[in-house]
């Protein structure tokens, strides 16, 4: 498989209530509070699907670990842990896990 060459800390969605932030933007964030990316809000969208569309991004490293972990399975098949991971990875891109 490919190295991995992103940030492979848990990342986290940091969205700041509207009186904390002029900007309805939402930061991702590594594990130690450096950003990663940010989730723009350039008044096409909502409020609300910027911060969905920052729970996916920061979701997406588990996401990936979770996927590298089934396919490296002969016949996809995967084990209880790696289907727990793949849960876990959707519940916090659908922001039911931060």
């Amino acid at each position: 498989m490919a190295e991995i060459k992103h940030s492979t800390s848990p990342w986290h969605a940091d969205p700041k209530a509207p009186e904390d932030s002029y900007f309805e933007d939402v930061s991702i964030l590594r594990e130690d509070g450096l950003a990663v990316g940010v989730a723009v809000h350039n008044g096409d969208i909502s409020p609300e699907e910027v911060k969905a569309n920052a729970f996916v991004m920061a979701a997406a490293p588990e996401m990936q670990a979770a996927l590298r972990g089934i396919l490296s399975n002969p016949g996809g098949r995967c084990t209880a842990e790696q289907w727990a991971a793949g849960l876990d990875a959707r519940a916090k891109s659908e922001g039911r896990h931060v």
